[in-house]
């Protein structure tokens, strides 16, 4: 018999072991980043502890399922800030040293938002098909517990982590009907509340579970499809919005282009800067003038 090739049958864990040390490099850089960052987490703490913001942070990250603290997301905001402030200092544009501060500040923020929002929607797309899976594992003689076993096994996420994180609650030794009140909170859906409030009530007076799920879960799809339309109907003057607050900024970017002499005034004197201030202010009135006339609550 030839002898086996050894080397190369043990190429792959010397590879994984030479890898090692850059992972180990990695994570003495973010421990690193951490360290430098540590005063501003703290001073945001110190300073906002008790304020709204830190609350909304915690409950949009907990929505999101991210794992920051408020006071890292508030570091994450002044350094973007700096950064803005730099580049606007060496830029030497008094619109650049004011705007781009307020806008990079916003990123993180706006971003948490974004993730909480994007996660919920995914959350309450897949709660009529959820509820009527509980329905039909009922109806098939599991428990209520053994249908919300199953839900964790065959739905995608988040619907699987957060009855991973109910059942887990459950197993610490909260009630059940209290793991999935505090689920509806966290995720923030008025279908999800009106969908336990129902569970809870039943399982306080008694009745059919599962043909109570089934009227449910018909009612949330029908919500479902009446927003939809809704939607579709309200687009047409969300685009409008839309291109109405994207106009002016195209068109000053187009003229600063074909004639950087006729609009220099605009961006180099007091009163350039005064007038573009208020075109701002002005657009931005609009804008939500504009979404508060078409976004209708159902």
């Amino acid at each position: 018999r030839s002898r086996p090739d050894v080397i190369k049958r043990i190429e792959r864990y010397t590879t994984q072991a030479s890898s090692a040390p850059s992972a180990a490099s990695r994570k003495q850089e973010g421990s690193a980043l951490r360290r430098m960052v540590s005063p501003v987490v703290s001073l945001g703490d110190s300073l906002l502890g008790t304020s709204g913001f830190f609350e909304r942070t915690r409950f949009r990250a907990d929505q999101a399922a991210i794992a920051i603290k408020p006071g890292e997301l508030f570091a994450a905001m002044v350094v973007m800030a700096g950064f803005g402030l730099a580049v606007g200092l060496l830029a030497g544009n008094l619109i650049m040293i004011i705007g781009l501060p307020l806008v990079l500040g916003f990123l993180p923020n706006f971003w948490l938002r974004m993730k909480a929002r994007r996660r919920r929607n995914a959350f309450e797309g897949q709660l009529a098909d959820v509820l009527g899976a509980i329905a039909s594992s009922l109806k098939a003689g599991h428990s209520f517990n053994q249908a919300l076993n199953a839900m964790i096994r065959d739905t995608p996420n988040p619907t699987s982590e957060e009855f991973s994180r109910v059942m887990t609650e459950a197993r610490l030794g909260m009630p059940v009907e209290d793991a999935l009140q505090h689920m509806a909170e966290r995720m923030g859906s008025a279908d999800f509340d009106f969908a336990v409030t129902t569970v809870n009530i039943q399982r306080t007076v008694g009745g059919s579970l599962a043909d109570i799920l089934d009227m449910v879960g018909d009612t949330v799809r029908n919500r479902q499809q009446f927003r939809k339309k809704v939607k579709a109907l309200t687009s047409m003057g969300q685009m409008s919005a839309y291109v109405l607050l994207a106009m002016p900024i195209f068109m000053g970017l187009v003229i600063t282009l074909m004639s950087p002499d006729y609009m220099k005034p605009m961006f180099t004197t007091p009163i350039g800067h005064m007038l573009l201030g208020i075109g701002a202010v002005s657009m931005v009135l609009g804008y939500f003038a504009c979404m508060k006339v078409v976004n209708v609550k159902v």
